[in-house]
């Protein structure tokens, strides 16, 4: 007993030190901050607080036992608060030193802030993280998770990006499809579809049908029990137990189905609010995969860019695209009507899922955006023509400074010609840059690689985004 003892308060001290030094540095920043970051580390300090209790909990259940078996659980949970506090909250302090020293640049932190306040929550905080491994990704519950309650409405949002390309302006529009996530969940947005779904009686057909495949898969490959096992973080299931198999496999495909759906709908999101922008930054990171790979968690891009191109084409941006980008166009029309290989039962399932429901989607984006929504009436050729020639010349396309005509007084002209300043919204900014930066490469798929590597957009797009907010706030539109 004595050498479980040992072992039980050496690491129940290592995990109280390692919270000690963690807390410490959310602390100060607390102390430091100019209103950044508050609520992250409110939440971090939330959750050491809660991994001391339990620590204090299970001291004290310790002491009380005699039973070595339940001493050696003690010790197990111990090792896991270890590992929770040295991996998942240790990582944590980096979002921490995002918050307090923003990575991205003012003009598209100002947009990704506006965004998330009137979209997710008026105080929600978006903090965004660059990362060396994975691609665009956003962080839910876990650190994040309000697990007491005491600062309802308020949201942290915590969105990872590349850090090669914290700079490129042009992907940037990636981020709004992360904030999809904390507007889709802050909202319940995509639950009401997979409601919608589980009363759809062809949806009802195919997932039965699924459901009995996955089951049978699931009794003869231990891998793939174990995977949907790990999926809906349930305790191992019994190859011979055809009700628990069967159950299983129910609740995993209508969980890979509403994972899938809310990329969908977080793409609808997107597009909804900068129309076809997203869709070019979409193809120049997602579009360089495998346009059939499927995983749990997201449609096959092709798929996507079908389900994008008919949103484009409902809100009217078609005949835009064709007349500044053909080439890519064609690229995106042919891959969307390419009929991609047959799938697995699952993938399967969420693919029949995600289109039949496309239109509820569409709708639940466009619902949700409501007058934040970007079409294409917003921007006609003219104006299109007027940032071209400012990013031609090297200046942000901020605004546009027009003449107004001469007054006469008493039979006199006044030679003093006034100027009409107007405001260029946002989204307008970033759709005339991408269409300028692809025309630039030459209009070919090959242009859409390059774009986010022009050095003069990467220093015009973020000043304009800046100079537009600016001008927003200035007229009283807030940032």
């Amino acid at each position: 007993m004595e050498a479980l003892d040992d072992e039980f308060h050496f690491l129940a001290h290592s995990v109280e030190r390692a919270v000690d030094v963690q807390e410490k540095a959310a602390t100060e920043l607390l102390e430091v901050s100019l209103g950044r970051g508050v609520l992250l580390a409110q939440r971090l300090l939330n959750h050491y607080k809660r991994v001391r209790d339990l620590v204090d909990y299970t001291r004290e259940s310790y002491k009380e036992s005699t039973d070595a078996k339940l001493k050696q659980g003690a010790i197990t949970e111990m090792r896991t608060l270890v590992d929770y506090a040295r991996h998942d909250l240790q990582r944590c302090l980096g979002w921490l030193d995002a918050a307090s020293e923003p990575v991205l640049d003012p003009g598209t932190r100002y947009l990704i802030e506006f965004l998330a306040s009137q979209l997710v929550a008026p105080d929600s905080e978006a903090t965004v993280v660059p990362t060396l491994e994975g691609s665009y990704s956003t962080l839910v519950g876990a650190p994040l998770d309000d697990a007491d309650g005491d600062d309802a409405g308020q949201v942290p949002i915590v969105v990872f990006i590349p850090r090669r390309e914290q700079h490129s302006g042009l992907l940037h529009p990636l981020i709004v499809h992360e904030l999809g996530h904390a507007a889709s969940r802050r909202h319940g947005l995509v639950t009401q579809l997979v409601e919608r779904a589980k009363e759809d009686q062809e949806i009802q057909d195919a997932h039965a049908a699924a459901a009995q495949s996955v089951a049978a898969h699931m009794e003869i490959d231990t891998g793939v029990r174990e995977h949907i096992r790990e999926v809906l973080e349930i305790e191992p299931i019994d190859e011979t137990d055809s009700e628990a198999l069967t159950e299983a496999a129910s609740n995993y495909l209508w969980a890979i189905a509403r994972f899938c759906l809310e990329e969908a709908f977080c793409d609808a999101f997107a597009i909804q609010i900068l129309g076809p922008t997203y869709l070019y930054a979409f193809a120049a990171i997602v579009g360089t995969s495998d346009l059939d790979l499927n995983d749990p968690q997201h449609p096959a891009a092709r798929l996507r860019i079908e389900l994008m191109l008919r949103q484009l084409d409902d809100l009217a941006w078609t005949d835009v695209l064709k007349q500044e980008t053909p080439k890519v166009y064609e690229w995106f029309r042919f891959q969307a009507d390419t009929k991609g290989p047959s799938m697995e039962p699952a993938p399967s399932f969420s693919a029949k899922v995600v289109r039949s429901l496309s239109v509820e989607v569409q709708t639940v984006a466009s619902e949700h955006v409501n007058n934040l929504a970007f079409t294409p009436d917003t921007i006609d050729v003219d104006l299109r023509t007027k940032i071209n020639r400012l990013l031609e010349v090297g200046i942000p396309p901020a605004q546009l400074q027009e003449p107004v005509s001469s007054d006469f007084t008493d039979g006199q002209v006044d030679t003093e010609q006034s100027v009409k300043v107007t405001a260029i919204d946002r989204p307008q900014v970033i759709f005339a840059s991408w269409l300028f930066a692809i025309q630039q490469g030459g209009g070919t798929l090959e242009a859409i690689a390059k774009a986010p590597g022009l050095p003069e957009l990467s220093l015009l797009l973020p000043k304009a985004l800046e100079l537009s907010a600016l001008l927003r706030a200035w007229d009283g539109g807030g940032a």
